[in-house]
């Protein structure tokens, strides 16, 4: 499983979500350890697998912020029937989050 990321200047993609980063360094685990950065991402979770929904805690990761754009928040129509069960909280909201984009 790959995994797209380009880095152009101030800009990175990062799965399905383009980023705003004001470090010339990434910090995955950071990344990792902030959900609303990536929560919706899902080439990211694919990448990730389920496992990125057992976080201990949540952590600000103030040098990079999601850019806002028609593209990256296009509307993704999933079927009705399929439902999702997860005992992982973080992992339902994923799914909720990926259903409101």
């Amino acid at each position: 499983m790959s995994l797209p990321l380009k880095w152009n200047n101030d800009t990175i993609n990062i799965g399905n979500f383009f980023y705003k980063i004001e470090s010339q360094v990434f910090d995955l685990a950071s990344f990792i350890k902030s959900p609303k950065l990536w929560l919706g991402n899902q080439k990211f979770i694919d990448f990730c697998s389920s496992t990125i929904f057992r976080i201990k805690e949540s952590v600000i990761y103030p040098d990079i912020n999601i850019i806002i754009n028609m593209s990256t928040f296009r509307q993704v129509i999933e079927s009705q029937s399929s439902k999702f069960k997860s005992d992982l909280q973080l992992e339902n909201l994923h799914h909720g989050v990926k259903l409101y984009l």
